[in-house]
């Protein structure tokens, strides 16, 4: 279908590379997790306190924080979902399988409990106050995405290819459920195909990174190339404190 004036303008901004500027800022960033990398090259993974790890990513869930859960009191239920749907990335991990959009799909149908694949939402939905692409865009706006992800990894870096990936999935939010989980499930595939950790985070707000054009929070590439390499420094901290006795 031909997208609305509306969806055109997001398509651009989504499909819009990192400026010059952009790039200065976020040569430090960047630089610091090459090199917190390389500090933890030695680690023993068996010292990993893997629990720590899991509640650290799925407290991001802001679905899940407006449920009146935490990272401590989260479901039983929603907890297994999320770990068959990150045990499915791992299987692809190791299958040396990339990421795909029917992947996703079949992620996101694990974090939500629905049939493979998750089919796209058919209501419209708000992330605050701000109203998601409408149901008949979805796909026309996810077509590119992967060809697009693909280009921006191979040009920028597994960091910046994981937050465009992040940002287009929790823009478009295509799914009636688990699409911020799924974005970042996502992303956290790509970042394993190019060997970094996956992104946590201590808040919800944190792991904000979807474009509400025209508002005063117009998150831009940049930003979320922030969010993502700031997710990947703090699972960085958490695998590399003591485990909990």
């Amino acid at each position: 279908m031909t997208l609305s004036a509306r969806g055109r303008a997001l398509l651009a901004r989504l499909e819009a590379p990192l400026g010059a500027d952009d790039r200065a800022r976020l040569a430090p960033l960047l630089a610091e997790v090459d090199a917190r990398a390389l500090a933890l090259a030695e680690l023993d993974p068996t010292s990993i306190d893997a629990d720590a790890l899991t509640r650290a990513r799925i407290a991001t869930s802001s679905t899940l924080a407006r449920k009146g859960t935490h990272a401590l009191e989260t479901t039983r239920r929603e907890a297994e979902a999320w770990a068959r749907a990150n045990a499915y990335v791992v299987t692809a991990l190791a299958n040396e399988v990339g990421v795909s959009l029917d992947g996703i799909r079949h992620a996101a149908a694990l974090v939500a409990g629905t049939a493979s694949p998750a089919p796209y939402r058919t209501t419209t939905v708000f992330l605050d106050a701000h109203e998601c692409v409408p149901v008949e865009e979805i796909e026309p706006l996810l077509a590119p995405m992967t060809n697009l992800v693909a280009l921006r990894t191979r040009e920028d870096g597994a960091l910046v290819g994981a937050a465009l990936l992040y940002q287009w999935l929790a823009t478009v939010h295509p799914f009636a459920d688990g699409n911020g989980r799924t974005s970042r499930l996502a992303a956290d595939w790509l970042l394993g195909q190019e060997g970094f950790l996956p992104i946590s985070y201590e808040k919800p707000w944190a792991s904000w990174v979807a474009v509400h054009l025209g508002t005063a929070d117009e998150r831009t590439l940049a930003d979320a190339v922030d969010v993502v390499a700031r997710g990947v420094l703090h699972t960085m901290a958490v695998v590399s404190a003591p485990r909990r006795r």
